[in-house]
């Protein structure tokens, strides 16, 4: 949604000739005067309204509010972020932090990490042990100017706080040097609550010796401003403090990015196969990874459900953990049964297989459903860990259970044979054949949300590509 659409634009009068503020920010009019020459005070100015970093490291927004109190489209749940990185930053790349040494993070995901947020208005971001302190506030669009401080941040797009103060941008916790030069942004949110919570916080993953966090994600985003520290004279003339123009909202571009920041959600189930060779041990999950990115699976699980269960879903019939492998780029992943004697390809690694106890535990079955998801190890009531085995868990999974083959936290979905849960518009077929015992897809990565489309019955391929007509 752009504001254009949303409202009716009264212009305002522009600090900076038409031509200038359409380049958004030529030299002459990015800086304006320093700050002890800004008279008459912020409330006088008629424009977007300015950003002030001052000699002492530390920076406000003043923003004028020129399009929110009459659109229907913003409401007590909009929301006003500011949001600073370190000078070349890529705001659309998802930001990587290596937590070991053998991590590996590229340069431009490095760099994308955030140093510094404000906000129109508190969300309670210093936790619930500080509610009184900081309780959730709604959004005022009435409001005729937001005044937004900037603090200190984690990589999270939350404020640093110590003992529930958040701690300004300029602090013990973030040393600002003289001449710093930082890119910020700010960013609307028309309504701040997503389904995975308050979209104002990036969500964070876990994995292959790394934390991956999403790029910011606001409705609408303003252009860059590049702003600078200035603590003291270079020469006579030289002021310190700065002023920076916020661009009009109408120069504002589509912030909403992809949100896909845990490349495990392409993984696939990319065959299944029963009972081969008349062997009870021989049945098969296989995973394809379509990605160009050596995956870790810990935090993924492979959730069995019998003909069944199929039919309500909520708890599985089995759970299984795959934590401790790494699935190839462009490679396979099989998950059977202990005791299996697959034909598997020639020095198959054995850290592409998973293989798992009695029959309770693993079994394909002609009609089954397999969901793979992306979780976290289950908690009690009272929130401590519940110390059951990571591997199999058949307990009551809460926020685990797949209750929809589209949950959030499902990676791929599969229900095939006499089964009332799948993907689409029916079940893959029956496992019945006493010579084709395995679906596949054909080719390996094709998803179409669709079980019947996708899948075909197939020659058994497990671990290699599938046998494609």
């Amino acid at each position: 949604m752009r504001l254009t659409a949303a409202i009716s634009i009264a212009r305002s009068s522009l600090l900076c000739p038409v031509a200038a503020s359409l380049l958004l920010f030529s030299n002459a009019c990015t800086r304006l005067d320093p700050l002890e020459k800004l008279v008459p005070p912020v409330d006088a100015l008629m424009d977007q309204g300015v950003v002030r970093f001052d000699d002492s490291g530390n920076i406000e927004v003043v923003m004028n509010n020129l399009y929110f109190r009459d659109n229907p489209a913003v409401s007590e749940a909009s929301f006003i972020g500011v949001y600073v990185f370190n000078r070349g930053a890529d705001v659309r790349s998802r930001c990587c932090v290596k937590t070991e040494s053998d991590g590996t993070c590229t340069v431009k995901e490095e760099k994308a990490c955030l140093v510094g947020v404000g906000f129109s208005h508190d969300l309670g971001f210093a936790g619930s042990f500080y509610l009184d302190v900081h309780p959730p506030q709604a959004f005022n669009k009435t409001a005729s100017q937001f005044f937004i401080p900037v603090y200190a941040s984690d990589k999270r797009a939350q404020p640093a706080n110590y003992q529930g103060e958040y701690q300004h941008f300029s602090s013990p916790v973030n040393a600002v040097d003289d001449r710093a030069r930082y890119d910020l942004y700010i960013g609307f949110f028309f309504n701040v609550m997503g389904d995975r919570g308050v979209r104002a916080v990036n969500q964070k993953i876990s994995y292959s010796n790394k934390d991956i966090y999403a790029a910011i994600s606001p409705d609408l985003l303003s252009p860059v401003i590049p702003i600078e520290a200035r603590f003291f004279r270079e020469f006579p003339e030289d002021e310190t403090g700065a002023v920076y123009r916020i661009p009009d909202m109408l120069a504002w571009m589509d912030g909403r990015t992809d949100g896909e920041i845990d490349p495990r959600i392409n993984l696939r189930i990319s065959e299944i196969g029963n009972f081969l060779s008349d062997v009870t041990a021989n049945d098969y999950v296989e995973i394809y990874n379509p990605t160009d990115e050596d995956l870790s699976l810990e935090g993924v699980y492979l959730q069995r459900f019998t003909d069944t269960a199929c039919t309500s879903l909520g708890d599985a019939s089995s759970i299984m953990s795959l934590y401790d492998k790494i699935i190839p780029a462009r490679g396979y992943m099989v998950v059977s049964r202990s005791g299996q004697s697959l034909p598997l390809p020639g020095a198959f690694p054995a850290n592409q297989l998973k293989e798992y106890g009695s029959s309770s535990t693993f079994n394909v079955g002609d009609s089954h459903c397999f969901a793979l998801t992306l979780g976290k190890e289950p908690f009690t009531e009272e929130g401590s860990e519940t110390g059951i085995n990571p591997e199999i868990n058949t307990l009551s999974l809460g926020n685990f259970a797949v209750f929809n083959p589209g949950d959030n936290h499902v990676i791929d979905f599969v229900g095939f044979g006499n089964v009332t849960s799948y993907e689409g518009l029916g079940p893959g077929p029956e496992l019945a054949p006493a010579t084709l015992r395995a679906i596949s897809r054909c080719p390996d990565s094709q998803d179409s949300n669709d079980n019947q489309t996708d899948f075909t019955l197939r020659s058994p391929t497990p671990g290699a590509a599938n046998n494609c007509p």
